[in-house]
């Protein structure tokens, strides 16, 4: 490379040339309850916290380090509309940052049935950074 070209290079390197990709797994649809399992439901104290039914799905379905460990709501954040996806309808959100430094985000979307809530779908989102391709060896 040119001497004149090296300004440029430290340039890219410093401007962190990557782009952010948002990789989505298959959602997991999970069947509506019935009425009688609804009035089971109903004397289940976390089943009046959405944020907990979330907690619940996701430790049962989905392997995730937090598994063995208690309920914390203030790692939940529930949304029960939100006027950019009205389709999504009411759902609860929970990410952390893996080992290799990756984002995993999951959504689960929700229901309420009086005060019972219970989980309609489980969406699994792993954000990551890859090179710019202009950075890439063509070897």
């Amino acid at each position: 490379m040119a001497v004149g070209g090296a300004p440029i290079l430290l340039l890219l390197l410093g401007s962190g040339c990557s782009e952010a990709h948002t990789f989505h797994a298959p959602d997991i649809d999970l069947p509506p309850p019935s009425d009688v399992q609804i009035e089971a439901w109903s004397t289940d104290a976390y089943r009046k916290d959405p944020r907990q039914v979330a907690h619940h799905e996701i430790v049962c379905r989905v392997d995730v380090p937090w598994k063995a460990e208690p309920y914390h709501a203030v790692n939940y954040t529930f949304i029960e509309r939100n006027s950019q996806h009205p389709d999504w309808g009411s759902y609860v959100t929970r990410g952390y940052t893996d080992r290799a430094g990756r984002m995993r985000r999951y959504r689960v979307k929700v229901s309420r049935a009086g005060d019972v809530w219970y989980a309609t779908q489980l969406s699994r989102f792993i954000d990551v950074e890859l090179g710019h391709p202009a950075m890439e060896d063509d070897h």
